[in-house]
């Protein structure tokens, strides 16, 4: 459905209502007041606060106050800690909310005269004429999933023991990295995808708002020395396994295991694995203390907060003086120096050369790691 068939305010001081369309306040309201005592939304207080706030704000001109960071503190009483590129209550429940107005347009609300709608990746409410919508294809968007695109939901740690997260983390990370090799797969990113850590809904939510056809999930317990891993593919469109396997291997295994996991996937998806990405699919270490010691600089430095930047300094130097080799572990270190000076925390002219000199030495130790080529990027578009 094309955007264009609905009604966005092109700037806050104009009425919404202004349009070809001519859908007057009058009515917008009149259908926000069906939507709230619909059976599909009577339950839902939650849902019911964030719909009234946004179509109120749209209606106001005030899509100002529209905002991830204050919708956090005002609706979901986040507190005036509340940092959205850490907590993803606002795009969950938005997600949620989304998906509500389309099981009620299909069902109550077949017959109302007006839609209200929200376009991906927008928290402001567009409105119009669902005759004039239907003239076109109706109210509800759909859109087939693609079963090869693919997405890896963050495996849950059940160690018991939060310092575990960042292995649980970097397993995620060398599995989407894995299947991101094999031609004719793609792969949602790191970033997409853990908008859903911790997530314990239906996977076809998950599906629809990553445009995801296969979803991965699974769960990870490390117990000394012994890896437990259980990992499953469901079809996001249905909600039915298709696979699923559980790993027992000494913890030194957990590579074989990722790259096991990734031509599982392919194998299902009947995707060819192509002998020389096989042979390369998960990115290795010099030994098990040198990715342990990677994935801890990583976790510190996916916390976005200063403190975490610094730490991540920290413990990346020392994994690139144990370990010279590990081209992954100078990549990571260049990201920590780049961000020093993005967030003002050290000065650019001493803390960018050294992120551009690890980034290069990264490249020269293994040019086929793509993160490498991240990492070079942002120092040379920041410093220079």
């Amino acid at each position: 459905m094309r955007s264009q068939e609905f009604i966005h305010p092109p700037n806050p001081a104009t009425p919404l209502w202004i349009s070809t369309q001519d859908v007057s306040e009058c009515e917008v309201r009149a259908q926000l007041n069906r939507i709230l005592q619909s059976g599909t939304f009577k339950n839902s207080e939650r849902l019911q606060r964030f719909l009234k706030f946004a179509v109120e704000c749209a209606l106001d001109g005030t899509t100002d106050q529209l905002k991830e960071s204050l919708l956090g503190r005002v609706l979901f009483d986040r507190g005036s800690e509340f940092d959205p590129r850490t907590d993803s209550i606002v795009r969950m429940e938005a997600q949620r909310l989304r998906r509500r107005l389309q099981q009620y347009y299909e069902v109550e609300g077949g017959d109302d005269p007006v839609a209200i709608k929200f376009e991906r990746g927008s928290y402001v409410p567009v409105f119009a004429h669902t005759h004039e919508l239907q003239e076109r294809g109706g109210i509800c968007e759909t859109r087939p999933l693609n079963p090869q695109t693919v997405a890896v939901l963050p495996l849950h740690n059940q160690s018991g023991d939060p310092e575990e997260d960042s292995f649980c983390e970097g397993i995620t990370d060398d599995i989407i990295y894995a299947l991101s090799r094999i031609p004719g797969l793609n792969v949602i990113g790191h970033t997409s995808v853990f908008a859903f850590k911790g997530f314990a809904g239906d996977v076809r939510e998950v599906g629809a708002n990553l445009g995801a056809g296969t979803v991965v999930d699974g769960t990870v317990r490390k117990s000394g020395n012994r890896l437990k891993i259980f990992t499953e593919m469901l079809d996001a469109t249905t909600g039915e396994v298709h696979w699923a396997q559980t790993y027992e291997r000494p913890i030194e295994d957990v590579f074989a295991v990722e790259a096991e996991i990734a031509e599982a996937v392919a194998r299902v998806l009947q995707m060819t694995l192509a002998p020389p990405v096989s042979r390369g699919l998960v990115r290795s270490a010099p030994n098990m203390d040198a990715y342990l010691l990677y994935l801890r600089g990583r976790h510190a430095w996916n916390r976005m907060s200063a403190d975490g930047y610094r730490t991540a300094t920290e413990i990346l130097e020392r994994a690139t003086s144990m370990f010279p080799s590990y081209a992954s572990a100078y990549s990571g270190l260049a990201d920590a120096y780049t961000y020093l000076a993005i967030w003002g925390l050290a000065r650019p002219r001493e803390v960018f050369p050294k992120a551009l000199q690890a980034a290069q030495r990264a490249l020269r130790l293994d040019p086929s790691l793509p993160h490498v080529y991240s990492s070079l990027a942002a120092a040379t578009a920041f410093y220079e």
